[in-house]
């Protein structure tokens, strides 16, 4: 989350001045909730143009993705789920942007993913019609052992 600081010099002419504007705009809660409904628009027209808050475009899929995708030409957009979970919530005087996703975090802070490498089990037939044949694999899942989410936020 983002976070405004607000550094004040010269403290008497700064406070009046803050008590008018806040005479002015009327209730805090109102223009936070229009920053929220703001951020979250600005959000969902970065999905749509695949650019950061800066401008620069988002990094390119790598090949195998694009080969899973269903939707080839769109980046972390599958089905939609990130970018439908975009919410604000006002609480207080406080303004939080983000999403429940587990995974959002590690688009929007980066770091390493761990993921452990996939195991199988492979029969071979050793009697009548499949002797020498490769039977049915079994793939375990690829979870984290530790139950723990795979993503992990870097400083």
């Amino acid at each position: 989350m983002s976070r405004l600081v607000l550094t004040i010099h010269g403290l008497d002419k700064t406070q009046s001045a803050l008590a008018a504007l806040k005479r002015a705009l009327g209730d805090k809660k109102t223009i936070l909730r229009q920053i929220g409904e703001a951020l979250v628009a600005s959000t969902d027209e970065r999905f749509v143009s695949m650019q950061s808050p800066d401008g620069a475009p988002w990094k390119p899929l790598h090949p195998r993705t694009i080969r899973q995708k269903r939707n080839k030409q769109k980046i972390l957009t599958e089905r939609g789920l990130l970018r439908g979970s975009i919410h604000y919530e006002l609480n207080g005087d406080t303004l939080e942007v983000g999403t429940d996703r587990k995974y959002g975090a590690i688009h929007q802070f980066g770091g390493v993913v761990k993921i452990p490498a996939r195991t199988q089990t492979v029969k071979v037939g050793t009697k009548g019609k499949n002797k020498g044949r490769f039977m049915k694999a079994k793939t375990k899942p690829r979870t984290p052992s530790s139950g723990r989410s795979p993503f992990r936020r870097t400083t």
